[in-house]
């Protein structure tokens, strides 16, 4: 992967970037966990099955406005997007639970697809740091 040049300010070009390459490992690594670790990952009340989804569809658009990256890992990322777009209706309601990340075969599939994600852009397959537990979370929750 290599950064792509810059439009605009230098600083924040390099800041987004790293960014949107962080989030999207964090999206992967957790989409290749499982289910234990993907509901521990979020706090209370939040919806699970949409964070998974939508930050992942959300950061694998996003990669090639500031990196460059093979056509193998495009592939990858575009692969697991499909997938998501072919569960996408109400004939597939059952994979978009919570219950799912448990027991639904295709979670599996997920799971398989985000680890070779991961391992063709050469990042760790490891459980990300819970958000529930970040800075951010915490000073959102003494807010309320």
């Amino acid at each position: 992967m290599q950064r792509k040049e810059a439009e605009g300010s230098v600083e924040d070009w390099i800041r987004a970037g790293d960014w949107v390459e962080e989030q999207l490992r964090i999206s992967l690594q957790l989409l290749a966990t499982g289910g234990q670790d993907q509901i521990q990952h979020y706090p209370p009340q939040v919806d699970i099955i949409g964070e998974l989804v939508m930050d992942y569809d959300h950061h694998a658009s996003a990669i090639c406005t500031y990196w460059e990256i093979s056509s193998d890992q495009t592939a990858q990322l575009k692969s697991l997007q499909d997938f998501f777009y072919t569960v996408d209706d109400t004939a597939t309601s059952d994979f978009w639970t919570v219950e799912a990340l448990f027991s639904e075969p295709r979670w599996d599939e997920v799971r398989s697809m985000a680890k070779q994600a991961l391992h063709s852009l050469k990042w760790p397959i490891e459980v990300p740091f819970p958000e529930k537990d970040s800075i951010r979370w915490k000073l959102m929750k003494r807010e309320t």
